[in-house]
């Protein structure tokens, strides 16, 4: 079998890996250099328990052993599943991987809508791993969906004094009492990648009828409030994140995967775990003969996590961002740096939420996806 992936992401490389594993002949594009272009907070929250880390694993900086988040006046620490990686090295080591086992890799190449029409004639499948909005989407006429619901974000990674949080293996999360609860949710981020060097953003949702937010005004505030400089901002950028999936997900032989086929989670915006998983996921079906069940079962096997997610925002923007602020309240009840499986049990054992949280524990603690990805 001959497949074509369009985007050197983690969905995309995944893919691959998956396919060569499998002995199809593989050819993987990607429009920068691997590891290039990267608009992340660099942090992969596992929130499926199917990622492993191995000796193979490249670009891997430290385990998280607290999240601070702050919202008002209230404070909390909590432990949470996120490893803090630096994605380039990371998704270097994946092609190099990918490599050793015969996937052809082309970089520099921006498929263009004419070359995703020769690719679909040329392979047997074409797994789009494009990011969003897709390539396929732009083909096909349905690029404006990913902007329906979103999360919009801008993002520095800048220099500076961050010697204490990363000693600490601590990574911060501020949600602002200023911005409108109908852009719930929205977060500043802190997050070092060593002692001299962080990620620093901003990201809040949106519906396609709003405005845009002005994010880089937004976040050079947020910089201002945390006494850090503009001037040692090494790199920005902005994205979208799609939490929607599009009305099509396969067309003829193409499958989109990752943030192509709006796998983001609708409440933090994180996607690293459900893109590996998704491109994982395709090339099994495709190979198994099933690739129109794709679609289906991927969101099956997410239904739990996105309900119980999608549930939290609508509660919020019902309720308020004080509804937050007090909940932070109950959690900071909960031990000092105890896991966020158990703190949260303190929240949603008292709201309607309870039987959405118990199934999305269940299926981290039991690994409902049926099987492991070593990254």
């Amino acid at each position: 079998m001959k497949i074509a992936v369009v985007g050197g992401g983690p969905a995309g490389l995944f893919a691959a890996i998956e396919a060569k594993k499998n002995n199809c002949v593989v050819n993987l594009y990607e429009k920068h250099k691997i590891g290039e272009g990267i608009c992340c907070a660099e942090g992969i929250f596992n929130s499926l328990n199917v990622l492993k880390k191995t000796e193979e694993t490249r670009g891997f900086l430290y385990d998280v052993e607290n999240v601070t988040f702050r919202v008002g006046n209230n404070v909390t620490q909590m432990k949470c599943p996120i490893w803090m990686m630096d994605r380039e090295t990371w998704q270097k080591g994946l092609s190099e991987r990918a490599q050793k086992l015969g996937v052809d890799i082309h970089e520099n190449s921006n498929i263009t809508i004419e070359m995703l029409k020769q690719l679909q004639m040329e392979n047997d499948w074409v797994i789009d791993a494009s990011g969003a909005p897709s390539i396929t989407g732009f083909a096909y006429g349905f690029y404006k969906e990913y902007i329906n619901e979103c999360t919009v974000l801008y993002q520095y990674n800048v220099a500076g004094d961050f010697s204490e949080m990363y000693k600490q293996k601590n990574i911060e999360t501020t949600m602002p009492m200023r911005i409108p609860q109908k852009n719930f949710p929205y977060y500043f981020w802190v997050w070092p990648k060593s002692e001299i060097n962080a990620n620093v953003g901003f990201g809040y949702y949106k519906k396609s009828t709003e405005e845009l937010l002005d994010t880089k005004k937004i976040l050079n505030e947020f910089l201002a409030e945390q006494k850090i400089d503009k001037n040692n901002i090494i790199r920005e950028g902005g994205a979208i994140l799609p939490f929607k999936k599009p009305s099509i997900n396969m067309k003829d032989n193409i499958i989109m995967v990752g943030d192509a086929m709006g796998a983001v989670s609708p409440l933090h915006g994180g996607g690293i775990d459900t893109a590996c998983i998704s491109g994982v996921l395709a090339v099994k079906m495709v190979l198994d003969g099933k690739a129109k069940d794709f679609e289906k079962t991927f969101f099956s096997l997410m239904k739990n996590k996105v309900c119980f997610e999608q549930l939290i925002i609508d509660i919020v923007h019902k309720k308020g961002i004080t509804f937050v602020e007090e909940n932070i309240k109950i959690i900071k009840s909960a031990k000092e740096g105890d896991n966020i499986l158990n703190a949260l049990k303190l929240v949603f054992s008292s709201i309607k939420t309870a039987n959405a949280f118990r199934k999305w524990r269940n299926n981290y603690l039991n690994n409902s996806v049926g099987f492991k990805i070593e990254i």
